[in-house]
């Protein structure tokens, strides 16, 4: 089976607007907690790049790691599958809060909640203690991680019952030629019901949706035949057009409001916005995006590096700057960190992958392949 590149280069660039949506999102202008707190430094303009993103670039992760899902499982197997997803995803999510994380909860407690984390009673906490809580309330991002390893355990027990492939076959004579795809653009009816479903209170970033797009990825956006309807000219033309009408009006609908809250990622023009978005990347992505150059395969050696570090040296960088650095303001604030924090995660990659024992904790690379 020939490598469908335009998977990794999506992703990589899905990667890299993650970094940049979290340095607008730590200096929000519209009340959404985060762990720098309100510095009154954010430029509103700027906000119009979240509104943008947050709606669909985790979900397109999601969408993406279901296909890829299909091609490992089918290559390895199901025990050196969850093997495989073990020691990539949740060794690195373990290993990044206890040795990363703490730097989120300790600017959190110092920059948000002005040092009363623990209350008044803090100064009488060990160490060990505060270190503990910081790490475990500085989990940032990493819940992506999490969250793909609870997809594919749930992949892996629908199989079980499945072991004929019966459901992935069905889903291949449904979604053949131009009615499989009109049935693809459907899907944003159930996309947009698992927005109601299986969404853990206070971690709001665990969501139904996303378990729901994995699952698609694995047995509907595989099939061959959909992703050539897909790549057809006619296509792309009207997914682009679905995607930016609905996240134009979008975001002239909620901008000024926390695009955060459930009645909104629960409204059905976010969940059309999020879908034709998804939709146009795999069109847009299989003509555009389907090479394997220079600086694609360096991003894709590179990009799990930079989702994994990115959070904690952005929030501890921004920290000391605005602390530091009070005359820096935006938007050199914005700039100096992105031209900062990139670099950043490329180097601590590249050095990081060649240290044993910390290769495997924070990036799951094994002794005998990256």
């Amino acid at each position: 089976m020939n490598r469908k590149h335009y998977i990794d280069n999506i992703r990589s660039i899905t990667t890299v607007l993650v970094l940049i949506y979290h340095i607008i999102y730590n200096f929000n202008t519209v009340g959404i907690v985060n762990n720098l707190g309100d510095y009154g430094l954010g430029i509103p303009a700027m906000e119009v790049i979240s509104y943008a993103l947050y709606p669909w670039f985790m979900v397109l992760l999601f969408l993406l790691a279901g296909i890829a899902a299909r091609y490992s499982l089918a290559k390895r197997g199901a025990k050196a599958f969850l093997k495989e997803r073990f020691v990539r995803l949740i060794v690195p999510f373990v290993g990044g809060m206890f040795i990363l994380g703490w730097i989120n909860g300790w600017v959190t407690n110092h920059a948000a909640v002005g040092g009363n984390m623990f209350g008044p009673e803090g100064a009488l906490l060990p160490g060990i203690v505060k270190y503990i809580v910081y790490s475990l309330v500085g989990m940032g991002a990493l819940w992506f991680l999490l969250e793909l390893f609870i997809a594919s355990l749930l992949l892996l027990l629908i199989k079980r019952f499945d072991a004929n492939d019966s459901l992935y076959k069905a889903c291949g004579k449904l979604f053949q030629g131009r009615m499989g795809l009109s049935l693809a653009a459907l899907l944003v009816l159930p996309v947009w019901g698992f927005t109601y479903l299986f969404n853990v209170p206070v971690l709001s970033f665990f969501r139904g949706i996303y378990l729901f797009v994995f699952l698609l990825g694995y047995y509907v956006f595989s099939q061959d035949d959909l992703l050539d309807q897909l790549k057809q000219p006619w296509t792309i033309g009207l997914a682009l057009v679905a995607a930016v009408a609905s996240g134009v009006l979008f975001v002239r609908t909620y901008y000024g409001m926390d695009y955060t809250q459930a009645s909104v990622l629960q409204h059905p023009l976010t969940n059309a916005f999020t879908w034709f978005t998804c939709l146009a990347f795999l069109s847009c992505g299989q003509l555009w995006l389907d090479g394997a150059g220079k600086l694609s395969q360096f991003f894709k050696k590179y990009s799990f590096g930079i989702y994994v570090f990115h959070y904690p040296f952005l929030t501890g960088i921004a920290y000391l700057l605005i602390t530091y650095v009070p005359s820096l303001t935006n938007p050199l604030l914005y700039l100096v960190l992105l031209i900062v924090v990139l670099p950043l995660c490329i180097i601590a990659t590249t050095i990081l992958s060649k240290i044993p024992i910390l290769k495997t904790l924070l990036l799951g690379i094994t002794k005998n392949k990256a």
